[in-house]
């Protein structure tokens, strides 16, 4: 008779330590992250996956595992919660359902990859929940995230060198993520406000 294991999602979080994998066991199972990245390049994606890798550790050669959607979450700064749409196995199986079962084999590691709809304004995952576990701030790599609107066109009162009390609207680029919502800019343009 199969033993069938009841799991929520797959996918771990690095607990605030960024680009280092970690490994946990949980019952007759372990799980290692591989990554959360967002997905694409264009400014109007909103995907994220997370991937991990499943291990089948319990005392059968072969048994099944059940993943429950409901069971993963990442969360937002506002505390909003956004569930996977979409799951896909190393194998090429695919779920867009609440759960999906499949088979593992002892000691095989199984990669599972998580697709979310999740804000672009945010560079990592506030929260991100796993059964009933809760690992704070994962990074997000890779991708673009959208600035601020106050970002990529501002007005100030001030010129480059506060001589003047003219105002310049400022253009900014080569913007990239940084700590705590900010962004860091390596290119500016500033024109007079006419």
């Amino acid at each position: 008779m199969k033993k069938f294991i009841v799991l929520a999602a797959t996918v771990l979080a690095l607990n605030g330590v960024s680009g280092i994998a970690q490994t946990w066991q949980d019952g007759p199972a372990s799980y290692n992250l591989n990554n959360c990245i967002r997905v694409n390049t264009k400014s109007d994606t909103k995907t994220v996956k997370c991937t991990a890798d499943y291990t089948y550790t319990g005392a059968s050669e072969k048994s099944s595992v059940y993943f429950y959607f409901n069971y993963f979450k990442l969360v937002d700064p506002d505390g909003k919660e956004y569930s996977p749409n979409q799951a896909v196995l190393s194998s090429g199986e695919s779920s867009t359902s609440s759960s999906f079962g499949f088979s593992v084999y002892k000691n095989l590691p199984v990669k599972v990859t998580f697709f979310f709809d999740y804000p672009l304004q945010y560079v990592s995952i506030t929260r991100l929940v796993f059964a009933n576990k809760v690992f704070a701030n994962v990074p997000i790599r890779g991708g673009v995230t959208a600035l601020p609107k106050s970002a990529t066109t501002a007005t100030i009162a001030t010129t480059p060198n506060a001589a003047s009390a003219a105002k310049f609207n400022v253009s900014l680029s080569n913007c990239t993520p940084a700590a705590g919502g900010t962004y860091t800019c390596t290119g500016a343009v500033l024109t007079p406000v006419k």
